[in-house]
């Protein structure tokens, strides 16, 4: 697949995604926007953001918001739990919370805060089965390109600040190794998000504060010749990377968190602060994930 269908997919799941708000009076302010596209039955990780028509974000403290979710069909709502506040490189933050999902089909979210009288409404499409690989399975164990004599570092990826740690170990043999792995699919250099230069950056940042054998920090670009692109100046000339296809990712940036058995514990669609991976990490390396 070349980049001008990977960036045109992209473009039009991020459509999706700021386009998932439900209300039927347009003139509803503020909204509720909800930024993921991959869910599935059982429990999922759901990014949203509130804005309002004056271009401002909202940022309410999420003790004070009342985020419940629902079928249309069904009498009962529930409540999302574990709902924080976690900084944002493109506003000053966004609200992060988990929901389960007991069936498919299309799930109604309402969200009310001390400002509006009426709560807010978004919509998620919950599937069967996730595209990308999902929490309990196995990592996909690819073979993924470092720096070495054949492969400068500008050869395999677009950061154009790049961190050479991230690409010091396949993650076909970081998982051989049976210790904690984090992985981030993106294009610091073309993505169109603009977050996905400031995960590579999280991950650097990690790498600082905590020993190699503890954890591996692994960063795969979405194209398989940045080089090229850059040169030339043509993203149409991307070639998207067989690694990215195993993955089965349609939008990006997508972080995991990988435990010592290869088993994913934890899946991000779109940007993860600092501030929560820790806390997963944190987690699993003291056996509690």
């Amino acid at each position: 697949m070349n980049s001008r269908f990977f960036i045109t997919s992209f473009i039009f799941i991020s459509f999706l995604l700021s386009s998932c708000e439900l209300n039927e009076d347009q003139k509803v302010d503020p909204k509720i926007y909800l930024q993921s596209l991959d869910i599935s039955i059982g429990e999922n990780r759901i990014p949203f953001y509130i804005k309002r028509s004056d271009g401002s974000f909202v940022a309410e403290d999420p003790s004070l918001l009342s985020v419940i979710y629902y079928k249309k069909e069904d009498a009962v709502k529930l409540n999302a739990t574990n709902t924080k506040w976690r900084n944002f490189p493109l506003r000053s933050g966004i609200y992060v919370t988990d929901m389960e999902f007991d069936s498919t089909g299309i799930w109604i979210v309402e969200v009310l805060f001390s400002e509006i009288k009426n709560p807010m409404k978004g919509q998620l499409i919950v599937k069967a089965k996730t595209d990308s690989p999902n929490i309990g399975t196995s990592a996909p164990k690819v073979k993924t390109k470092i720096i070495n004599d054949s492969n400068p570092i500008e050869t395999i990826t677009s950061d154009i600040n790049p961190d050479p740690k991230l690409y010091e170990i396949s993650l076909d043999r970081a998982l051989e190794k049976k210790i904690p792995i984090l992985i981030t699919l993106s294009t610091p250099g073309y993505c169109r998000s603009a977050t996905c230069g400031p995960q590579t950056k999280v991950l650097s940042n990690l790498i600082k504060i905590y020993e190699s054998d503890k954890i591996i920090f692994i960063h795969i670009e979405i194209f398989d010749n940045p080089a090229e692109m850059k040169k030339s100046g043509d993203t149409s000339i991307g070639i998207k990377s067989t690694q990215v296809t195993e993955w089965k990712i349609t939008t990006e940036p997508w972080t995991f968190l990988i435990n010592n058995r290869g088993l994913i514990v934890e899946r991000y669609e779109g940007f993860v602060s600092f501030e929560e991976l820790q806390e997963d990490i944190s987690d699993l390396l003291k056996g509690t994930n």
